[in-house]
């Protein structure tokens, strides 16, 4: 199947991923991504173009413990890279096929927000900056609604920030 290198991520988007982004564009109002790095959201938002809206969806861990965070998100990893749509997006991305399968430190660490509500608030605002319109925080762990208290001091509001009605300035 015919591939194109994707620029940023270091992986290869075949032709009908490549037609997905472009008939949410033509189609529908726009895309919603999960478990994907800001370059691959950079990408998206290169295909999509500048008027369909893009939805990236971040699971987050709230907890500085290293081992503990990896843990708790590879509770829900382990169970989708054994989707095969996405584990084929998670090598699209430049992860290797022993990332994959081993659910590795940088898989974790660069699908899955962990850490402080600080660190949190930075990858979310790195979707932003990439190209999302909207970025869902999807809690992991047993502290529900902790993330959600946590990031509502932290982040600004549209208003306050001079971000338009897209997210971009």
């Amino acid at each position: 199947m015919p591939t194109r290198r994707c620029r940023r991520s270091g992986g290869s988007w075949p032709r009908w991923a490549r037609r997905k982004l472009e008939l949410a564009r033509e189609r529908a109002a726009g895309a919603v991504l999960l478990l994907v790095t800001p370059e691959y959201t950079a990408e998206a938002r290169r295909i999509l173009g500048p008027d369909a809206t893009l939805i990236v969806s971040v699971m987050t861990v709230l907890d500085t413990d290293a081992t503990r965070s990896r843990d708790t998100a590879r509770v829900p990893l382990r169970f989708l890279s054994g989707v095969g749509g996405y584990a084929a997006n998670f090598a699209r991305m430049g992860f290797t096929a022993d990332d994959i399968s081993g659910l590795s430190n940088r898989l974790v660490d660069d699908l899955v927000a962990w850490g402080d509500a600080d660190a949190i608030v930075a990858r979310v605002h790195s979707h932003l900056a990439a190209g999302a319109d909207h970025v869902v925080v999807s809690e992991l762990g047993d502290r529900p609604g902790e993330v959600a208290g946590q990031l509502a001091g932290l982040l600004p509001l549209r208003a306050r920030d001079g971000l338009g009605a897209t997210g971009r300035h």
